[in-house]
């Protein structure tokens, strides 16, 4: 009996090993699972203690969220329209940090609501590209209470609303590490183009803005030292690093423009918000 119990306990001990010995890549891999699934139970166990407000956040914006399906059919043939996630489904770069021997993913960090200024030795470049995502996160939950529409005013302006709103108040966010020429507000202050490192586009819908993935919404400010990248998030969320050394706003959108092939009234809207946004660089600038 005694040797049963003590093999029973060996048997638990190495369990607990193993799970303890997860790797990071292993802990990032269940953890980019549990999100795809909103499985929010497992992602309070993946993440740092410090994160667990804002799954709670997350959970409450997921269940406010409307289920509704939009069904057409006739005879043998029926079209469903499933109304577009206002969650992300992926974040472009994971933050663990080890915790009493456990790697945990520390989601508060990622979405902007803990201290992420601590990986940027691990990740400079795409620290900015993290915090765009992070952004553009909190513009949808923003949106959630907007029916859709993310702040309505350009620029530093538009981004303050998350901040007067309590959105999102960590000045951090608002500021990428490579940009010397600005600083980042204080707890408090307001988020103005002076210590704002990204241009945004404001007014837009996310679930009725025909081709959402390219449409720029959220992008570094002209002049930002990244080796000629410019970090872009669309509409969709999805995050790239559009090479090519932009002078202005105006050249970056005209690359988009003709890249996404887009014309009309989304070709206009965007070249009306790209030279908005040159004149207040200049403005700025002159400061």
């Amino acid at each position: 009996m005694k040797r049963s119990f003590l093999s029973f306990l060996l048997l638990m001990f190495s369990l607990s090993s193993v799970f303890a010995a997860e790797s990071p890549a292993e802990v990032a891999t269940r953890f980019r699972k549990a999100w795809r699934e909103m499985d929010f139970t497992t992602l309070r166990t993946l993440s740092t203690p410090v994160s667990a407000d804002f799954i709670g956040e997350l959970e409450s914006a997921v269940k406010a969220m409307p289920n509704s399906e939009k069904i057409q059919q006739k005879d043998n043939l029926a079209v469903i329209e499933v109304e577009a996630p206002l969650i992300p489904l992926t974040f472009s770069t994971l933050y663990l940090e080890q915790i009493d021997g456990v790697w945990k993913v520390d989601l508060a960090a990622m979405a902007g609501d803990g201290d992420e200024t601590k990986y940027a030795v691990l990740t400079p470049l795409p620290f900015c590209s993290t915090n765009l995502k992070q952004l553009w996160i909190w513009l949808m939950i923003y949106a959630q209470e907007t029916d859709g529409i993310a702040p309505g005013k350009d620029g530093a302006a538009g981004l303050d609303e998350l901040r007067k709103n309590d959105t999102m108040a960590d000045p951090v966010l608002y500021h990428c590490p490579a940009d010397a020429s600005r600083t980042a507000a204080q707890p408090g202050e307001v988020i103005a183009e002076a210590n704002c490192s990204y241009v945004y586009f404001g007014g837009m819908e996310f679930d009725k803005q025909p081709l959402p993935e390219r449409m720029p919404i959220l992008f570094d400010k002209p002049g930002i030292a990244h080796d000629e990248i410019v970090n872009v998030v669309f509409l969709d969320g999805h995050v790239e690093q559009v090479e090519g050394e932009f002078r202005s706003v105006v050249a970056l959108i005209e690359k988009l423009i003709v890249r996404g092939e887009l014309t009309g009234d989304q070709a206009k809207f965007l070249r009306e918000k790209a030279a908005g946004a040159d004149r207040r660089l200049k403005e700025e600038k002159g400061k």
